[in-house]
C-alpha cells in the first residue's frame, strides 16, 4: 500500500508542477504513466484484494480496499495541495 500511495502523492504533486508551468513538457507522459505507473503495484493491490475475497476473508478484503482507496486519494489530494503551494505563481 505504500508503494501506491507514494506514487499517487508523487503524480499529484508533479502534475501540480507541469500545469503550472503552462507549457508541453515531454517528459510528463514518461514520469506520470511510465515510471510512476510502474512504481505504484495496483496489479499487486488488485491480486491480494480478490484473494482475499476468494479465501472468505471478506472483512479483510474490505478494509484493504477501503484504506488502500482513501490513503491513495489523500496522497493525491496532498501532492496537488503541495505542489500547488510550492509552485503557484501568485
Amino acid at each position: 500500500m505504500l508503494a501506491n500511495v507514494i506514487g499517487c502523492f508523487l503524480i499529484g504533486f508533479l502534475m501540480s508542477y507541469f500545469l503550472s508551468s503552462g507549457k508541453n513538457n515531454p517528459f510528463m507522459p514518461f514520469l506520470i504513466t511510465g515510471f510512476l505507473g510502474g512504481f505504484t503495484t495496483f496489479s499487486t493491490f488488485s491480486y491480494e484484494t480478490i484473494s482475499l475475497f476468494t479465501n472468505g476473508a471478506i472483512a479483510k478484503g474490505l478494509i484493504n480496499l477501503s484504506l488502500t482507496l482513501f490513503f491513495c486519494f489523500l496522497g493525491v489530494a496532498l501532492g496537488i495541495f503541495l505542489g500547488k503551494l510550492i509552485f503557484s505563481r501568485n
